[in-house]
């Protein structure tokens, strides 16, 4: 019992020689080696057996090397993680450094209201956008859609409730009076109709086409600010990059979107963003077709070369409410902007042009394949322009101050009946004969089509009835117009 204790105590002798060779900051292995050959000591002074001893040494021996191994080990994985950490921190503190320094040199509108439209015009679509940030609008509260196709039954929405599930509510709000198509309308541009035989943008596009009538006959851009109620300027390409990118750069400190027109194809963009570095600036794009601002097709673009590609950059400048253009200003514009284009025979024009079979009888495919766009993009054009006028005037957004809808009630209700009639005498011609809307057969039998001049003629007689009912909606604008 006496050597067990004396065994003991020296054990304990030996744990307390490493715990202060520790304390005295003596390296831990060395610590660790003290501690077992103290160890090994004290059991070749208790074990009688050599051979015992001996492997027992062996033992702790392992055991020690094992221990020193890890614990190196550990030091070194404590020193690597140490030093990560370190290095991250600063990485952070870097990254954090250079995205203050981005943010900046770079600005992007983040509230601008994006609203889906059917039978969308992308200059109004911009030009609204511009408008609802410059006013600080919000929009009601719901999933609304404007204006009011209901996708579901495939018709006009009568607030039916259908879309509801039995809550009591319209889940899908369709309906409103849409500030888009009342802009399209009392533009001019979904009333319009070009000619087609002088037309040189019917083969772009239909926007394109029915905008350049529009564009030919005055600055229909400033007559719709100032119908928003603001003043607004214009820069071309006769200004330098960086006196144009100032100016953008000032807009968007002051809140303020911006419109630009490419030089590519004439289409309009909203300008939401730049990027001083590189003064280059972030856009909306949009597809083939003009979506400028659907949330599903339309992105924030870094453009650097827009400077190279754009004709023209418009912004609101200030409030001009006291210049408001009332009722009769705006329906003698409209008065005189269809009769122009009767003036110039646009639809005799049209009708002589699609009859005549040098245009497509004995002419290459390459031709008839121009022509087929041309046809196309002017019926078609017809539908979508014709849609937004029809919706504009059977649910008319009012603005601030005005009370149009009530005094001109069966006059509106006149022009919106008469304007879905040529939208829908555009629907039946695009599926039975250019096949766009409801296409039967094929492309290439389609376009053969239009060889056969039995099949123009429906074309041509299409025109003449949208021509008759031109003339009465010029009549009734005409006694909007003339009405105090």
């Amino acid at each position: 019992m006496a050597k067990q204790m004396s065994m003991t105590n020296r054990l304990f002798s030996c744990t307390d020689h490493c715990r202060q060779a520790r304390r005295q900051s003596v390296p831990l292995a060395e610590a660790v080696c003290f501690y077992y050959f103290a160890l090994i000591n004290i059991q070749f002074k208790s074990i009688n057996n050599p051979k015992i001893a001996i492997i027992f040494c062996k033992l702790l021996f392992i055991k020690f090397i094992n221990v020193l191994k890890y614990r190196i080990f550990r030091d070194i994985i404590a020193t690597q993680n140490a030093r990560k950490r370190c290095i991250s921190k600063s990485l952070q503190r870097l990254k954090k450094s250079q995205i203050g320094e981005e943010e900046k040199m770079r600005k992007i509108l983040s509230d601008l209201i994006h609203q889906p439209e059917d039978c969308e015009v992308g200059v109004i679509s911009c030009l609204q956008t511009m408008y609802y940030k410059e006013e600080k609008t919000e929009l009601p509260k719901g999933n609304i859609r404007i204006p009011g196709w209901c996708p579901r039954l495939n018709r006009r929405c009568n607030q039916c409730g259908f879309c509801s599930d039995g809550n009591g509510e319209v889940g899908f709000s369709l309906g409103w009076p849409s500030l888009h198509c009342l802009l399209a309308t009392i533009s001019g541009i979904a009333l319009v109709t070009p000619d087609l035989s002088t037309s040189d943008k019917l083969s772009q596009g239909f926007e394109e086409s029915f905008l350049d009538v529009v564009d030919d006959y005055d600055d229909y851009l400033g007559f719709l600010c100032q119908f928003l109620g603001y003043t607004h300027r214009e820069y071309g390409p006769d200004c330098s990059k960086e006196e144009l990118f100032l100016k953008i750069k000032e807009c968007i400190d002051q809140d303020k979107a911006l419109m630009l027109q490419s030089s590519a194809d004439n289409r309009w963009t909203v300008i939401q963003g730049y990027d001083e570095e590189d003064q280059s600036i972030f856009i909306f794009k949009w597809n083939t077709v003009v979506l400028a601002h659907d949330p599903i097709n339309a992105k924030k673009v870094k453009v650097s070369d827009w400077y190279e590609n754009f004709s023209r950059i418009i912004h609101f400048a200030k409030k001009d409410k006291a210049n408001r253009i009332t009722h009769r200003v705006a329906f003698s514009r409209l008065y005189r902007l269809l009769k122009n284009g009767h003036d110039h025979h646009y639809y005799s024009n049209s009708i002589a042009y699609i009859l005549d079979d040098s245009h497509y009888a004995a002419v290459s495919r390459e031709v008839l394949e121009r022509e087929y766009a041309k046809l196309a993009n002017l019926f078609f054009g017809i539908v979508v322009n014709r849609c937004n006028a029809d919706w504009c005037f059977d649910n008319f957004y009012e603005m601030p101050g005005t009370n149009w809808a009530e005094k001109f009630a069966e006059d509106f209700k006149f022009i919106s009946m008469s304007s879905a009639l040529q939208h829908d005498l555009g629907q039946i011609t695009n599926g039975c004969i250019l096949g766009e809307l409801h296409q039967n057969g094929s492309r290439e039998e389609t376009i053969a089509m239009l060889r056969n001049r039995k099949n123009r003629a429906v074309l041509a007689q299409a025109l003449e009835l949208a021509s008759t009912i031109d003339s009465r909606i010029m009549d009734t604008v005409w006694k909007i117009a003339t009405t105090p």
